[in-house]
């Protein structure tokens, strides 16, 4: 990135960044409601989507989402029901996943319980729940990693609302502090380090050389330290071109968010190299939103506008006959989303 507004430092912490989710998630229910009622249906939202499950905001597979994505910007995956290592160990052979792979819930939410294994030793102290289906994917290295916040506006139209960039955790070292001390001062990171991956948490009483900079890890997801900012005006018309061309070749798309890996700007500009390691549907978050430079007001105003874009989405869906859950359908989706 050229741009100097990706070289802030990781300390930036705005008083809005780690509210209670539901200080958003108040003001955002009260801005369904409003749209429930201007379409007459409560869950308008489930309309959207419809190759999806639910519109991807309950009870829906994310190994089911990932065989709709192209497959040349699709990573490897499978899904387990993990029972013993040696049927995991198996699987991973048979689907050509080499270490570092990724494991996590195939119906989970916010990145909670998602691990990255980076070798045998972390492959035999992980421990999972064997009541739950996993998804397992391969590691994708590249070094930069933004969300794409998509819509379909109610003409038809599909549109890039949004672009976060995502920072990865690091911390500098100053030569006499232990590492989980630095951790402990540190505006990001000191209600989120016990979140960090198993190869940092054995780091946490070695010194970092002053200067040093350490990587703490390539999840992307805010509750584990990543800085998320808003680069949608510094990702140029060319590099959204290159991935517009994509998600309008995905039928029955309308709304949500790619998480994306790729090398290089200059790899998405011209050749349109990316993969995609995720996309969240009607549940997901416009997560630009924790830029630290946004206000509160900022932020909610911004959350509010895209449940209008769902509206948007609704009514194009509906155009074409499609028709959202009812309240009873809703409640037995949700009580096997509980179930599983």
């Amino acid at each position: 990135m050229t741009s100097p507004r990706f070289d802030l430092p990781t300390s930036n912490v705005s008083r809005s960044e780690f509210l209670n989710p539901y200080f958003f998630y108040l003001p955002v229910g009260l801005a369904w409601l409003w749209y429930a009622m201007k379409s007459g249906r409560l869950m308008f939202g489930t309309a959207v989507n419809p190759r999806i499950k639910n519109a991807g905001l309950f009870n829906f597979s994310k190994k089911e989402i990932n065989t709709l994505l192209p497959e040349w910007h699709r990573v490897r995956s499978f899904t387990h029901c993990f029972q013993n290592k040696i049927l995991l160990e198996k699987a991973l052979l048979e689907n050509c996943i080499a270490f570092p792979f990724v494991i996590k819930p195939d119906r989970g939410l916010r990145g909670i319980d998602v691990h990255i294994i980076h070798n045998r030793e972390e492959f035999e102290s992980i421990t999972l729940r064997k009541d739950n289906d996993y998804l397992v994917e391969e590691f994708i290295s590249d070094a930069n990693e933004i969300g794409v916040f998509i819509a379909r506006k109610k003409n038809g139209e599909l549109t890039i609302t949004g672009i976060t960039h995502k920072v990865y955790p690091s911390i500098e070292g100053d030569g006499k502090t232990p590492l989980i001390h630095l951790l402990q001062k540190h505006p990001r990171y000191k209600n989120s380090y016990l979140k960090l991956p198993e190869a940092t948490l054995k780091r946490f009483d070695t010194i970092p050389s002053k200067g040093e900079v350490l990587s703490l890890s390539t999840i992307g997801n805010h509750n584990r330290g990543t800085m998320f900012l808003d680069g949608t005006k510094f990702y140029s018309e060319k590099a959204q071109h290159q991935l517009m061309r994509m998600f309008e070749q995905m039928e029955g798309i309308d709304y949500g968010r790619f998480d994306i890996k790729f090398p290089s700007l200059s790899d998405l500009e011209n050749e349109g190299s990316f993969k995609i390691i995720e996309f969240n549907g009607a549940m997901a978050e416009p997560t630009h939103i924790y830029d630290p430079s946004y206000s509160y007001f900022k932020a909610v105003g911004v959350y509010v506008k895209h449940i209008q874009l769902l509206h948007e989405s609704f009514q194009f869906r509906k155009r074409l006959g499609g028709r959202p859950l009812s309240i009873l359908e809703t409640y037995q989706q949700l009580k096997l989303h509980r179930k599983k």
